[in-house]
């Protein structure tokens, strides 16, 4: 537990660019308070927790703790997310949350959407924008160091709860509930777990890309090229 914690706070001493934006982070006497913590959580899972929010206190999207995947728990919200003018949008749910489809999540659990963000997700997620803090964090496996039970959505279209850890309904490229059934999209050419590409009834093509990483990228990419060239606009 020390030796993790220590090499996160040596390796940024002696290599983290930006500590003149972090003029009132003091690292060592917050690496000390740290000391006692991991050496006191008896659970790996919350150890892993504790490092990334001492790393997320960096701000640094490329400076961060990749939790192993044998301790990431099951839970996850069946529901995916989108940000758009200052609001956070389901923009994916199960069939049986089919009516709350585009609703804006007002509050979980009883708690506005931007104070939960804040109390709950900020501290353990390295994504800056918000977009991406709330759909990593409380869609992914970072909310599950913080809560458990059933979550309580309220939108501006009613509410929904879900039990975590027991969703047989998931948000993927299987069994979802997606804007193809709200006669969005036009066409589906592609869709997978690096690409997925389709165009709307305005033709438009949207090219939504997972990853820069993967070699195969290019060439799936390619091959679907002449499916959106006469489209009048592109969304990537």
């Amino acid at each position: 537990r020390i030796l993790g914690l220590s090499r996160i706070w040596s390796d940024a001493a002696q290599n983290f660019p930006y500590w003149y934006k972090l003029p009132d982070l003091d690292w060592d006497s917050t690496y000390k308070s740290y000391l006692g913590k991991v050496m006191e959580e008896a659970d790996p899972l919350r150890y892993y927790a504790l490092l990334m929010k001492f790393t997320n206190l960096l701000g640094n999207g490329h400076t961060y703790v990749v939790m192993p995947e044998e301790l990431k728990p099951t839970y996850a919200v069946p529901f995916g997310t989108t940000y758009i003018q200052g609001k956070h949008i389901l923009s994916e749910v199960p069939e049986r949350f089919a009516g709350q489809l585009y609703a804006e999540i007002v509050s979980i659990n009883g708690v506005p959407t931007e104070d939960y963000l804040e109390k709950y997700i900020s501290p353990y997620v390295y994504c800056r924008n918000r977009k991406g803090r709330f759909y990593h964090g409380c869609l992914g496996y970072a909310i599950g160091c913080c809560e458990s039970g059933s979550i309580d959505i309220a939108t501006n279209k009613g509410g929904l709860s879900v039990e975590s850890g027991c969703f047989e309904e998931t948000v993927g490229h299987s069994g979802r509930f997606t804007v193809e059934e709200a006669n969005e999209w036009k066409l589906v050419f592609c869709s997978d777990d690096l690409l997925t590409l389709y165009i709307t009834a305005d033709n438009i093509a949207v090219i939504r890309i997972a990853s820069f990483a993967d070699p195969s990228l290019p060439a799936l990419l390619y091959r679907h090229v002449r499916a959106f060239q006469d489209c009048r606009g592109f969304v990537v």
